[in-house]
């Protein structure tokens, strides 16, 4: 669940705006291309995954560039969160997906974080019982989560729902 309350607050191109700054200085409204992009990260506020906004970051690592970054800044539960934005992978109608790749200064992790049309996130997923990655109790769990996950999207389909599948890797 936090994986995916994350992905909402980070995977976008929204805009952060404090509308009622006077009487409410913590309500944060947010301002994006498609009405369905805001409400995501709506929603991921709502429940404590709050988006706060862009801002400049200067690196002080070894290996930063001296050109400043942008880190979106959020509190997630609560607790204050920031990432770098490496780089946006913009929707388009061929790719049907978003990405961003982000570095979390705290611990430097790498993380790419994508949302999109089921389809295409499905067949990107992948875990190899040959790779030696998982044991085969894991890789069995895994297959059976994908074909139970397969069978509810078709469902949801069929009941003329729209989907959005959402992914991510360290």
């Amino acid at each position: 669940i936090i994986e995916f309350f994350t992905i909402l607050a980070i995977c976008h191109t929204v805009l952060a705006e404090y509308a009622d700054i006077d009487n409410n200085p913590h309500r944060v409204e947010y301002k994006a291309q498609s009405p369905d992009e805001a409400a995501l990260v709506a929603a991921a506020r709502d429940v404590g995954f709050v988006f706060l906004g862009r801002e400049q970051y200067h690196d002080n690592t070894e290996h930063s560039s001296a050109s400043p970054k942008t880190a979106l800044s959020c509190e997630f539960l609560g607790q204050p969160q920031k990432f770098i934005l490496l780089n946006v992978l913009e929707f388009t109608s061929a790719r049907k997906r978003m990405s961003v790749i982000v570095r979390r200064p705290e611990d430097n992790k790498i993380f790419m974080f994508t949302k999109g049309a089921d389809n295409v996130i499905i067949e990107r997923l992948r875990v190899s019982q040959d790779s030696g990655a998982v044991d085969s109790e894991t890789w069995k769990q895994q297959r059976e989560l994908k074909e139970k996950t397969l069978e509810d999207l078709e469902t949801f389909a069929t009941n003329g729902f729209r989907t959005l599948c959402l992914a991510y890797r360290v």
